[in-house]
Formats: structure tokens, C-alpha cells, sequence
């Protein structure tokens, strides 16, 4: 049977300041992972035109940028499903 959510009264100051500051929260974080989203693409973007100059990136390279990245994401993923299922 699934877990379901009991949350207290909605309509008692205390919870709709809880649900407020989560709010905000939430808005947050969006804000912050839009921001570091678009400094990635400017990164790799900037990264690109560099390295045309100096020299090209080999497929290997490419692959192993690749790789990182999914590699640092694939943490994050499991750093929110531990802190969701404790």
C-alpha cells in the first residue's frame, strides 16, 4: 500500500508558514538549477570556441567530458533518492 501524506490543518497559521518557507524554497531551487544549467552551456560553449583555437577536442575527450557529467549528475540523482527514502 503507498505511503500516503498526512499534513497537519491547512488552515492554521503554523502550517501555512511551513508551506510558505517551502514555497520559497522550492522557488529557489529552480532559480539556482536554471542559473547552473545556463553557466554549464555558457562553459561548454565558451570551452568549444577555445579549444577551436588551440586545438581541437578528440572524440575521446568529447566522451570523457561526456562521461563526467553524467557521472556528476548521476551522484546528484542518488543524493535525492537517499535523502527521499530516509
Amino acid at each position: 500500500m503507498p505511503k500516503i501524506l498526512k499534513f497537519p490543518d491547512r488552515n492554521s497559521p503554523a502550517s501555512k508558514k511551513e508551506f510558505e518557507t517551502l514555497a520559497k524554497l522550492m522557488h529557489e531551487v529552480n532559480e539556482k538549477e536554471e542559473e547552473s544549467s545556463k553557466a554549464t552551456i555558457k562553459f561548454l560553449k565558451k570551452f568549444k570556441t577555445i579549444s577551436n583555437h588551440v586545438g581541437s577536442l578528440t572524440k575521446k575527450e568529447i566522451n570523457e567530458m561526456i562521461k563526467d557529467y553524467k557521472k556528476y549528475y548521476k551522484n546528484r540523482l542518488d543524493e535525492i533518492k537517499k535523502i527521499l527514502e530516509t
